[in-house]
C-alpha cells in the first residue's frame, strides 16, 4: 500500500513537473522573443521573468485572443503591451484596436486610454479614423456630439473643421435641436455643413439655430448655396462653373467632330465615285432585212 502510495506520488510530481513544458505555447514563445528585444521592448517587459511575461500574455491571449496578441506585438511595435496595461476590462478591445490599425492605434491609446477603447467599441473602425484625424480628445468630444453621423460620413477636412468650430453651440444646445442637426448631418453630409455655414452669421444674429431653421434644409442645397453670386463676385462664379462649362464642351466639341468626320467620309466616297471611268457602252447590232 505505501508502495502504490509512493508511486503514485512520484508520478504526479512528474506531471506538474512536465506541463508547463507540455503548455509552452505562443505565449511563452513571445514572452522568451519579447525578453531577447533587450531595451527595445524593455517598457513592455516591464522588468518581468520570461515566465510571469508569459503568464500576462496567456491571460491577454484568452481573453482577445492568441492572433490578436500576437498582432499587438508585431503591428503596435516597442511600447503595444506596456499601452494596454491597467485597461482592466478595456484590455481586449485594446488589442484588438492596435492589433488592426498599428502604431496609429497605438498611439491613440496612449493618448486618450479608456476613451480610446469607448469610442472603437461604439463605432469601430470609423471611430477611430475620427479620433486619428481630430486627436484622441478632441475627436471624442465630437463623437460624443455627432454620433454615428459624424463617423459614417466621410466629411471633407473643411466640414470636420466647421463642425469642430461649431462644437461647443451645438453641446449646449437643447436635446431637440441636436437630435435635428445630427439627423441633417447624416443625410446631408458635406452638402448640410455648407448650407450651415452659410447661414451660421445670420442665423446667430437672429438667436441662434432652431429646430425649424434646420429643417427647412433639403439635400442639395448646400451646393445651391456654395454657388458664388455673378452679381457680386463674377470671377467666383465663373470658377465654380468651369468644370461644367469644360464638360459640356468636351462633350458637343466630340460631337461636333464626329458629325463632321461623318460628313467628309461621305463626301470623299462621293469624290471617288465620281472619278472613276465607267465600263464603255456595247454597241447595238445592226440588223439588217431579211438577215
Amino acid at each position: 500500500m505505501k508502495r502504490n502510495g509512493l508511486v503514485l506520488f512520484i508520478m504526479m510530481l512528474f506531471v506538474a513537473i512536465a506541463c508547463p513544458i507540455a503548455h509552452a505555447g505562443p505565449a511563452a514563445e513571445l514572452a522568451e522573443w519579447l525578453l531577447k528585444q533587450g531595451s527595445r521592448y524593455a517598457d513592455d517587459v516591464a522588468g518581468k521573468g520570461a515566465k510571469e511575461l508569459a503568464v500576462e500574455l496567456e491571460e491577454l491571449s484568452v481573453r482577445a485572443g492568441d492572433d490578436a496578441v500576437a498582432l499587438l506585438v508585431k503591428n503596435g511595435g516597442p511600447g503595444a503591451l506596456k499601452a494596454v496595461r491597467g485597461l482592466g476590462d478595456r484590455a481586449p478591445d485594446a488589442v484588438r484596436l492596435i492589433a488592426r490599425h498599428g502604431e496609429s492605434g497605438k498611439l491613440l491609446v496612449q493618448q486618450g486610454r479608456s476613451l480610446t477603447v469607448d469610442v472603437f467599441r461604439e463605432f469601430g473602425d470609423d471611430g477611430v479614423r475620427v479620433l486619428t484625424e481630430q486627436g484622441a480628445s478632441t475627436g471624442g468630444k465630437m463623437l460624443s456630439v455627432y454620433g454615428k453621423a459624424l463617423a459614417e460620413s466621410r466629411l471633407s477636412p473643411e466640414s470636420a473643421a466647421h463642425l469642430r468650430h461649431w462644437l461647443p453651440e451645438i453641446e449646449k444646445a437643447e436635446q431637440p435641436l441636436r437630435h435635428s442637426f445630427v439627423d441633417k448631418l447624416r443625410s446631408g453630409g458635406d452638402d448640410f455643413v455648407v448650407w450651415v455655414h452659410k447661414r451660421w452669421k445670420e442665423v446667430a444674429v437672429a438667436g441662434g439655430l432652431s429646430v425649424a431653421a434646420i429643417s427647412a434644409y433639403k439635400v442639395g442645397d448646400g451646393i445651391a448655396a456654395a454657388i458664388p453670386d455673378p452679381a457680386k463676385n463674377p470671377l467666383g462664379w465663373f470658377s465654380w462653373w468651369m468644370p461644367f462649362i469644360a464638360v459640356v464642351g468636351i462633350l458637343a466639341g466630340a460631337w461636333v467632330l464626329r458629325h463632321a468626320l461623318s460628313a467628309w467620309i461621305v463626301s470623299r466616297r462621293a469624290a471617288v465615285c465620281s472619278t472613276t471611268p465607267s465600263a464603255p457602252a456595247i454597241p447595238e447590232r445592226e440588223t439588217r432585212p431579211g438577215g
